[in-house]
């Protein structure tokens, strides 16, 4: 049965600021003003001003055409709080201060989003859905498996094959990955397969049609591809007691 389609507004079709990027680019510290310009379509549609102010950062929004480029920008002030993360250091978030349909919010969230009218808030004020959310199960686990081997370094084919280590990364990090990889394309198949045949009855044979995946099944596992590159190396196998495995 197909799915009914959201009638929600999507976070990606919404203007939206980034409190981790921000502060990778050192635009979180005071004196650092900035400026940014959304366009779509090679189009500017709004631009931006940012100005830290102690522990808030000010927003400016200076939206395009309609008249609206004279005079000041109404401003919203938006408060940084910052967490302790497990291993040192601090992780900065925003402050929702709230929506015309939730004045009072005070939640922390990584993103904002322009929705209504000119004010930032989460994504829970603005009621906003995901649009994986409206995707059927088959095109969820495809587009998991792509972006899996885009960040392996890869293409997002899933005709290619899956590409080697790359640098700095760490061994069992990459094994997981593949495996996620691997999971996700296995799903994908199998869901579409299983689509055909509920489509077109007798049109796959009844062995092929049996081969059904769920996402709830373990295909692949890290440490299995672990064994197994390590088979391919030549290298010795070690047991759960660092021991060298025979065999």
């Amino acid at each position: 049965m197909a799915r009914r389609p959201y009638s929600k507004r999507t976070c990606e079709s919404c203007f939206e600021i980034d409190v981790r990027e921000w502060h990778r680019k050192g635009l979180l510290r005071c004196g650092q003003n900035c400026s940014f310009t959304w366009s779509r379509g090679g189009k500017p549609l709004a631009k931006i001003d940012v100005v830290p102010r102690g522990d808030a950062l000010v927003l400016a929004l200076r939206p395009f055409g309609g008249g609206q480029e004279a005079g000041e920008p109404p401003e919203q002030r938006v408060p940084i709080v910052w967490t302790p993360c497990r291993f040192g250091g601090l992780r900065p978030w925003f402050q929702c201060s709230g929506s015309p349909s939730r004045p009072a919010c005070g939640r922390r969230a990584a993103k904002l989003y322009l929705a209504i009218g000119s004010v930032f808030a989460c994504r829970r004020c603005h009621h906003l859905a995901y649009e994986s959310q409206s995707e059927r199960p088959a095109h969820r686990a495809l587009r998991k498996a792509r972006k899996l081997r885009m960040r392996l370094g890869g293409g997002p084919s899933l005709l290619d094959p899956l590409p080697g280590k790359p640098p700095r990364m760490h061994r069992w990090t990459y094994f997981r990955l593949v495996a996620k990889a691997i999971k996700a394309q296995e799903c994908a198949l199998g869901l579409e397969v299983e689509d055909i045949g509920h489509r077109f009855p007798g049109l796959l044979p009844p062995r092929a049609a049996a081969r059904r995946a769920s996402r709830n099944v373990k295909f692949f596992t890290p440490r299995a591809l672990a064994a197994w590159n390590a088979r391919a190396r030549g290298l010795p196998r070690y047991s759960s007691r660092g021991a060298p495995r025979a065999g």
